[in-house]
């Protein structure tokens, strides 16, 4: 099965996940110079980032886009397609049925979508 990366807008979660994403993150711009992004579940070495295996996502936060991009986790939802610029993402703070896209846990949102399995990491 395709799994797609989940993006969310930041407004769509939870005061708590906020203040976890902002305790817990990695502040980088070896990414997307000079732009700073965030990370959540990965672990970094003096050369490279890779997700932690440990973690239950990883996700890259966009502070200037207020998004977030989950590119892995162990949770999926069915969601809307995103906007054609990113055929292969889904919007995982809207209800749809076009793909299957990697989630953040339901308790991360303010209206969670169903969470349909749990994979093993990957």
């Amino acid at each position: 099965m395709n799994i797609a990366t989940g993006v969310c807008k930041y407004s769509s979660l939870t005061v708590d996940a906020k203040k976890r994403f902002l305790e817990e993150s990695i502040e980088t711009s070896d990414f997307w110079p000079p732009n700073v992004v965030k990370l959540l579940g990965y672990k970094h070495t003096e050369q490279q980032y890779f997700f932690d295996n440990n973690a239950d996502f990883s996700a890259i936060i966009f502070p200037e886009l207020q998004i977030i991009h989950i590119v892995s986790s162990t949770h999926m939802c069915r969601c809307k397609r995103c906007a054609p610029c990113h055929p292969i993402h889904g919007a995982v703070d809207e209800a749809g049925n076009d793909v299957v896209a990697y989630t953040l846990h339901a308790d991360f949102f303010i209206n969670p979508l169903t969470t349909i399995t749990q994979p093993e990491r990957n």
